[in-house]
């Protein structure tokens, strides 16, 4: 059968029906294998030719040791699934036994694991490291069944958590198209997409989080980033207002105002905002970063030292500051010490590459 047909095939399932299936699925992972097969075989009545369906009844009926149903599901399957090669290694059948799927088989045994059957390859695979291979196989189950939102919603997660992005928009897409409502799901595409700088889709999803979800710090911040960076730095500052309203004592959203005050050139009010957010979050040390920054530039080097050596006892792989403390020591004639920082920022510059920042990481909880 094509691919195009498959498509059309997952198409047709009711709604009833995908809530019927992913009710069995929900049964096959709570060990009620002789449910989840009555579940599997109302689909199948339906639609014989429906492949996750039959995957997943060819995995029961092997964890019931009914051997012979599993052979004879399993061979109906699609042979470029990775699942079917490693259910049919396992079962004895004739499948390509190349070194991946033997690998996959040694690593995860049927024996010990159960699993959601269509998705688990994917997610072994991006385990393992086989990242290409992880992305081949979840398109490839996808053009199965395009509106799988359980199957999208896990691999968006596992890309996320292996900072595959471009995917994880990918599933994230999916599953928001199945499931509209769903505010994690466009929460994860709103951070997988300013993970990826791609300002406006990530404000797209962003703001329909907060319109299922009401108004939370994180996600105002993570908006506010967008906006920032896009630049749009006025619609930033009236997001982070209302953060700040939200959590008047997090030191955070003031920091952001001032980063977005310091854009437009208003070093003053930055300054204060700068201020204020390090008063109430000591902890923090980018506030304290930007203030000796602004100090800096008024050639108060003496002031702008003092400032950025706080930051860096605050967190000393705080990157940013080492490259003002290198300004600040060669100013002040202090050219060894000026290497040494500037030698630091790059290390800790090139470690922090692909780190999310902290909006990212508010737009992901």
């Amino acid at each position: 059968m094509s691919a195009l047909a498959l498509i059309l095939l997952a198409q047709l399932l009711t709604p009833e029906e995908r809530t019927a299936f992913e009710g069995a699925i929900r049964l096959h992972l709570a060990s009620d294998l002789d449910g989840a097969l009555r579940g599997y075989r109302e689909i199948l009545d339906a639609h014989p030719d429906f492949v996750p369906a039959r995957l997943y009844r060819a995995e029961a009926f092997w964890l019931l040791e009914k051997r012979d149903e599993a052979r004879r599901d399993l061979s109906l399957g699609r042979g470029d699934l990775l699942l079917s090669r490693i259910l049919g290694r396992t079962f004895g059948q004739s499948v390509d036994s190349d070194p991946l799927v033997a690998r996959l088989s040694a690593a995860y045994p049927l024996e010990q694991n159960r699993f959601l059957a269509t998705g688990t390859p994917g997610l072994i695979l991006l385990s393992l490291g086989e990242f290409e291979e992880a992305i081949a196989d979840y398109r490839r189950v996808t053009a199965i069944d395009p509106e799988d939102a359980t199957f999208n919603r896990q691999m968006g997660a596992a890309f996320s958590s292996t900072k595959l992005f471009l995917p994880a928009v990918e599933a994230f897409e999916r599953v928001v198209a199945a499931a509209p409502k769903d505010v994690s799901a466009w929460r994860q595409l709103g951070s997988a997409n300013l993970v990826l700088q791609r300002w406006a889709p990530a404000i797209v999803a962003l703001e329909r989080a907060i319109d299922l979800a009401g108004e939370e710090g994180g996600l105002l911040l993570a908006l506010g980033y967008a906006h920032e960076r896009k630049p749009d730095t006025e619609k930033a500052l009236l997001l982070y207002r209302r953060a700040v309203r939200l959590a008047p004592e997090s030191g955070r959203p003031h920091y952001r105002i001032g980063r977005a005050l310091m854009a437009q050139g208003k070093l003053e009010e930055a300054e204060k905002a700068f201020t204020k957010s390090s008063f109430l979050d000591p902890k923090m040390p980018e506030p304290l970063g930007f203030l000796g920054e602004i100090q800096l530039k008024r050639g108060e080097s003496e002031h702008a030292l003092a400032t950025l050596e706080r930051a860096v006892a605050v967190d000393p792989a705080y990157f940013e500051a080492y490259y003002h403390l290198a300004r600040v020591y060669r100013r002040l004639g202090r050219g060894e010490e000026a290497q040494k920082a500037l030698a630091r920022y790059e290390e800790l510059k090139r470690e922090k590459r692909g780190v999310l920042s902290q909006e990212e990481v508010l737009a992901l909880r």
